[in-house]
């Protein structure tokens, strides 16, 4: 059924109608025709302001549906942290040597490489590939399909790890090996994100999203389209996007985007994190809260419409106490800081890289989302 798209215009439509019909009737008859016509713009008027009303009610509507999946998140992860502990604690408090010789046959079978009793031998890292060493495919393509997501384990120093991944990225000069990329983004918010809490929800949802985005394009030929230029180019060449930093969505350009943006959001929060840690205050003066809506701000909000900045505000608020974070970031205070040095110095360039890409190919779209 067609359907007239109310807009700005209207109110001038309406108007117009109502000179139209009081200049074509006739003098006798021009009282009536006058108040039909502005009966008639009156109408038109109303009717774009219920369509505006009708609008505003969508994006309540899809707003209320985001705060009860991420508060039902949030229950669930908290209830998995208590039985997760209660779980520890009943280990911790009955050991088992049969469940210890158990533990330690899998490992066995798990890594035929690692001796027996050598709780010194290096196992396989969640960050690490399928046999690679960590390094995935090579940026010129090699991946078919997606990277099977790293499992969460008791690696001890995740920064770190997901540094050397990030690092691992970087193409020559000017490129990114987007396998390796899609790689460390995917296993940065298992195997990271993850560990800090429910207020990384909405983070993980976005980052296996763009990943999904930027997959699709690589999957068409990934012999050709492993490198970040390459997959750009390849979709200007299709007429995907429009000049003027018009994306379509969903595209590869688009998922790489908000890649960046989210990427940048973890910069900001992590460089409070180091200057905290470098002034030597107490673990409990550090107001988490306040450095995650400060990166918010500074990163994502310029690009966020209403609706993703009132999940995000209320999603910030299931934000823990960074003690608990940090302890589950690196052992030490020293090892903390370090990897978060790290992970900066890996990071930062990367982003610059991406960006300059991008501007370059005029695929920077300053639209906001909802």
């Amino acid at each position: 059924m067609w359907r007239y798209k109310f807009s700005s215009t209207t109110p001038l439509l309406g108007l117009g109608a109502a000179a139209f019909l009081l200049y074509s009737s006739p003098l006798d008859t021009t009282h009536l025709t006058l108040t039909h016509a502005i009966l008639v713009a009156v109408t038109l008027i109303l009717l774009s302001l219920l369509q505006k009303a009708s609008d505003a009610l969508n994006l309540l509507r899809a707003a209320q549906h985001d705060v009860h999946a991420l508060l039902e998140l949030a229950r669930a992860d908290s209830k998995r942290g208590e039985e997760r502990e209660a779980a520890e604690a009943a280990a911790k408090a009955k050991p088992n040597n049969l469940l210890s010789l158990l533990n330690s046959t899998m490992q066995q079978l798990a890594d035929p490489r690692r001796p027996p009793g050598s709780p010194n031998s290096r196992a396989r890292t969640p960050f690490e590939g399928d046999g690679d060493g960590g390094g995935g495919d090579d940026g010129d393509g090699g991946s078919t399909g997606p990277s099977r997501p790293p499992s969460l384990s008791n690696v001890e120093r995740p920064l770190e790890l997901s540094a050397a991944q990030f690092r691992d990225a970087l193409l020559g000069s000017d490129d990114v090996a987007v396998p390796r990329f899609m790689r460390a983004c995917r296993a940065y918010a298992d195997c990271v994100l993850q560990r800090m809490g429910p207020f990384t929800l909405l983070s993980i949802r976005e980052v296996h999203s763009n990943m999904r985005k930027v997959q699709l394009t690589h999957d068409i030929d990934p012999s050709t389209l492993g490198t970040m230029r390459a997959i750009l180019q390849r979709e200007i060449a299709g007429a995907m996007h429009q000049p003027g930093g018009l994306i379509a969505d969903p595209s590869a350009a688009m998922g790489l985007l908000w890649a960046r943006r989210g990427l940048a959001f973890w910069v900001h929060f992590y460089r409070a994190c180091e200057a905290h840690e470098a002034s030597g205050e107490e673990a409990q003066s550090f107001a988490i809260q306040r450095a995650v809506t400060a990166a918010y701000e500074a990163e994502l909000q310029p690009h966020n419409g209403w609706v993703t900045r009132h999940s995000f505000a209320l999603a910030t608020r299931t934000a823990g106490e960074w003690d608990a974070i940090r302890a589950k970031l690196a052992p030490t205070d020293t090892a903390l800081r370090d990897d978060l040095q790290s992970w900066l110095r890996a990071v930062v360039p990367l982003l610059e890289r991406m960006g300059a890409l991008q501007k370059a190919l005029d695929l920077e779209d300053t639209r906001k989302s909802i």
